[in-house]
């Protein structure tokens, strides 16, 4: 990808790469790469498509307080230890309790790890699709609002947050949060991409067809916005901009 945002620990979600892809995390593989993320939630294992029996027993969400909570790109020795430890003994459990679809176990390992680092993009991934899969939205929503009052100017968190707005309907506040996401890391390709497919889906074609373009320029190579312009006659030339140009106000299109 050419648009990427860093990662502080690209080690610390180690660990995925010995589980199966199970077939419906195919275009999640594409979600993580619009949040930045460079490792892992496509490689996670199938869950169970039932909600858990015993919903009582997942852990309710309450902020840390705030010392006691990390940034995830922080680099200073203190956060980069005290996270590696978080990681070292929850994200693995995490991955394991989803390979034997273990709702609950899953996410309170997850629950555990967002309650020290509320902006890790790559748990906050995991913990949208296990709720998405289990028909538990609700279950991710507290877990993205504490992110996104954690760390407001992170692109990622903001990615994440549109994700789960376009998959859970809300096309109209996905696309402003995809227009958040883009305004503090315009070059990301991806979530260009995404913008277009909720523009398309809200029948914005001409914004829908400016973001594509801006999404092929910057290098994304998914043709399925492409043919649904295509399709519907409007997929157009556009004049030169560059790539990184702010995206479409609300309303307009």
């Amino acid at each position: 990808m050419i648009s990427k945002i860093a990662l502080a620990h690209p080690g610390v979600h180690a660990g995925m790469s010995r589980l199966k892809p199970a077939p419906w995390m195919g275009r999640v593989k594409r979600l993580r790469r619009a949040a930045g993320i460079l490792a892992g939630l496509g490689l996670a294992a199938a869950l169970g498509a039932a909600a858990p029996a015993h919903a009582e027993s997942l852990r309710g969400f309450s902020q840390n307080a705030t010392d006691r909570q990390f940034d995830y790109y922080a680099t200073d020795p203190h956060s980069v230890h005290r996270i590696a430890v978080v990681m070292q003994y929850h994200w693995n459990p995490a991955l394991r309790c989803m390979a034997q679809n273990r709702y609950v176990c899953a996410h309170n390992q997850l629950d555990f790890i967002l309650r020290w680092v509320p902006d890790d993009p790559q748990a906050l991934m995991l913990m949208l699709g296990l709720a998405l899969r289990a028909h538990r939205p609700q279950d991710a929503m507290p877990y993205l609002q504490a992110a996104l009052r954690f760390c407001p100017r992170c692109a990622a968190v903001h990615a994440v947050d549109a994700i789960f707005l376009a998959d859970t309907g809300q096309t109209v506040r996905a696309v402003r949060q995809y227009q958040k996401s883009l305004a503090l890391n315009p070059d990301a390709a991806d979530v260009h991409y995404d913008l277009g497919l909720a523009l398309f889906s809200e029948k914005r074609y001409r914004s829908a067809n400016e973001e594509a373009h801006r999404a092929y320029a910057l290098g994304s190579t998914l043709a399925g916005l492409r043919l649904k312009l295509e399709k519907v006659g409007a997929w157009k030339p556009v004049a030169a901009r560059p790539a990184s140009a702010a995206p479409v106000a609300q309303g307009q299109g």
